[in-house]
């Protein structure tokens, strides 16, 4: 969010640019003017959301500013800033539809929440206008991947009159297979667009189109469904097919960061085609590359050529089975690293033939646990086989056969080791539950397990999933904290680990079937 800041006294400058956290209420960039002309040649680059201007200023005042503001820019939201006496001006302020007016002498944390309020509308209102494009882009979008006549005009988006095109697969799986996904599509397209803008303007040299302009010229992506999206490029002199490739896989990596609920993100990149009837094809060669991240977990190209399949009737796997009967965990660990290097080239093969010998393996250390005598296996090697049943790739399979093989060795009385973690897990969310971040992944660091694995074992002891229980702490620290006080809403979210507390305000509900107010009101 761009802000620019106008008054004729340095002093007043100052302090509004340094002694106001910015960044905590969304502004990124900020500009200055010390007069309402300065101001209007900086806003024709600057392109402002929020202009923050003093009303009496030599050249040009604010008010003056903002009608050739609001002129060029109808969306720019304007805050006035000036003293008592200049009353007479504040119903022309109220004409221009200016946000709000603060007096001086200024006082920072008043100026942070106008400002701040600013933000949460404009926001608000850009929410309602993507879901708006959102759709229309979608529908085009649709159109193009199932061969259909497109029925945008080519006049809009200038996507559809490129010389070349190229698509992407994305594969997103949350950090717990066996829970509702805790973002919808609407939340999640939100994301895509924010990281799509910032890539493209990183990638294509002296970009200066507005977000929707540049989506229609360079850009077109759908959330097929929450766990597939598909984005298709216009390549051109400015967006070449190489930087296509590491576009998409900084979009795979952005996709992670921006969504902790996300364990694993998959991508593939189709070949380019000369017409956009033809890039359903190129969207189908993304999808089979993708497939093929399940060995090697890196992001794939659809030129890119292996080895054909796997034979896991040769000397090695036969060599691991029998590690597997009688070896130690040591052997056991090396044998899973050494078989993946060696079916990782072979891009061929499928998913069913490894997920069927890592089960012969899993069978055959449950069969060793049986014939001892002195492991209740039963309840870790089920778990164990939904694990390896909900694993998104190599890499995951090997890390739950890896953790069963230590739960078997660390422990003969691996049912007491079993349960034990589950009230590890449980003493952590505990201890916890008011970062933010908590999630799965940092939990399993903790215990030295898989993420996969570790919510499967959780499951299975409790009832519950992993993040069910981090829910349910949080909401009943929550009605403690609503019984106690009149806290705002916002602070109590924020106590209990939600950073957002409109999020929080939908998971009381759930969770309880009232709102947090009206559960408040209540007692």
């Amino acid at each position: 969010m761009r802000l620019l800041i106008v008054d004729d006294e340095r002093i007043t400058r100052n302090v509004l640019l340094n002694h106001i956290p910015w960044s905590e209420i969304g502004i990124t960039k900020i500009e200055t003017a010390g007069d309402g002309k300065e101001a209007l040649e900086i806003a024709k680059g600057f392109k402002p959301n929020i202009v923050l201007s003093d009303i009496r200023m030599p050249k040009m005042n604010g008010l003056e500013l903002a009608r050739c503001l609001k002129a060029e820019q109808e969306d720019c939201r304007i805050i006035f800033l000036s003293a008592y006496s200049d009353r007479e001006y504040l119903k022309e302020a109220i004409q221009l539809r200016a946000v709000s007016y603060v007096e001086k002498p200024i006082k920072p944390d008043e100026i942070k929440e106008v400002v701040k309020s600013a933000v949460d509308e404009i926001k608000k209102q850009q929410r309602l206008e993507n879901r708006n494009y959102y759709a229309k882009q979608k529908k085009i979008c649709m159109e193009i991947l199932t061969g259909e006549k497109v029925s945008a005009d080519i006049e809009e988006y200038p996507f559809l009159r490129g010389l070349e095109y190229i698509a992407s697969e994305l594969r997103i799986y949350p950090q717990d297979p066996s829970a509702e996904v805790e973002y919808d599509e609407n939340a999640l397209s939100l994301v895509l667009e924010e990281l799509i803008a910032s890539l493209l303007k990183s990638r294509v040299p002296d970009i200066n189109d507005s977000d929707d302009a540049m989506f229609r010229k360079y850009c077109l992506f759908t959330v097929k469904d929450l766990n597939h999206i598909v984005v298709l490029f216009n390549i051109d002199n400015d967006l070449q097919k190489d930087k296509v490739y590491s576009l998409t896989e900084k979009l795979r990596k952005g996709l992670l960061h921006k969504l902790p609920q996300l364990r694993r993100v998959f991508a593939g990149v189709g070949l380019s085609v000369r017409d956009v009837k033809e890039l359903k094809d190129s969207a189908i060669q993304a999808k089979a590359a993708r497939r093929k991240c399940f060995l090697g977990g890196v992001i794939k190209d659809a030129k890119e050529q292996g080895m054909g399949r796997y034979d896991f009737s040769g000397k090695l796997p036969i060599e691991i089975l029998n590690l597997w009967r009688y070896g130690n965990y040591a052997e056991l660990e090396n044998s899973l690293s050494t078989l993946a290097d060696e079916i990782s080239p072979f891009t061929e093969t499928t998913v069913d033939s490894v997920r069927g010998y890592y089960l012969t393996l899993l069978l055959t250390l449950t069969q060793r646990a049986k014939s001892q005598n002195s492991v209740d296996f039963g309840d870790i090697s089920a778990a164990a086989l939904s694990a390896l049943g909900e694993a998104c790739c190599l890499e995951e399979m090997g890390e739950c056969l890896k953790d069963t093989a230590k739960l078997y060795f660390n422990n003969k009385d691996s049912k007491s080791q079993y349960s034990q973690l589950s009230e590890k897990v449980a003493k952590y969310i505990l201890d916890n539950y008011s970062d933010e971040r908590l999630s799965i992944s940092q939990i399993a660091g903790k215990m030295y397990l898989s993420p996969n694995y570790l919510s499967l074992l959780f499951k299975k002891d409790t009832g519950k999933t992993i993040n069910q229980f981090i829910t349910e702490v949080r909401i009943e620290k929550a009605k403690a904290l609503l019984k106690k006080d009149r806290t705002p809403l916002s602070s109590i979210a924020e106590k209990i680990g939600y950073h957002d507390a409109n999020y929080f305000s939908k998971a009381f509900k759930k969770e309880t079937g009232v709102t947090p107010k009206a559960y408040r009101e209540s007692i």
